[in-house]
């Protein structure tokens, strides 16, 4: 008979248990946290921590974009816009094609 593998820990690894305490209510909050990014919520509250101290800005998918309400999505969209509009130069006289 195999023994059960060890899921504590891993070759890298060790995991550490790390306790708190929370108001019930906080606690109904990470468990709906937990519920929405359907991860457990020792991973969610990780991925805010790493995103907190984290030095480089978040980047946003395009599923993080449809899942914020339009009228803000279409504010950070507008941003990007432009920023991206410093990286191009617009003529106004200028021709696409020229045939000589």
């Amino acid at each position: 008979m195999k023994a059960a593998k060890n899921t504590q820990s891993s070759s890298n690894h060790k995991l550490v248990s790390f306790n708190i305490k929370i108001t019930p209510q906080e606690k109904k909050k990470i468990a709906a946290l937990s519920t929405k990014t359907r991860k457990p919520a020792s991973r969610a509250i990780m991925e805010l921590v790493n995103n907190a101290v984290s030095d480089s800005p978040k980047r946003m998918t395009a599923s993080d974009l449809r899942k914020l309400p339009p009228d803000k999505r279409l504010h950070i969209l507008q941003e990007q816009a432009a920023l991206a509009a410093k990286h191009y130069e617009v003529i106004a006289d200028g021709f696409d094609i020229v045939e000589h």
